[in-house]
């Protein structure tokens, strides 16, 4: 399921508009994103948890021959 059909099931779900079904899914995002950002966690019970860690770059190494 994309962005777009989340939207529209939410809308057929609450039997409003797909504008303002639209607007919730946006300001749920955008709230999650500035908690994330703010270094917070975001845990919703019997869903999924949503952290951000910062992970140092991976090495990358030369190819080797064959």
């Amino acid at each position: 399921m994309n962005k777009k059909e989340l939207v529209a099931k939410l809308a057929d779900h609450l039997d409003s508009s797909q504008s303002a079904a639209g607007d919730a899914v946006n300001g749920v995002l955008d709230i999650i994103t500035a908690e994330l950002k703010a270094g917070n966690e975001v845990n919703l019970p019997g869903f999924c948890k949503f952290l951000s860690q910062h992970r140092p770059p991976r090495e990358i190494l030369p190819p080797q021959p064959c």
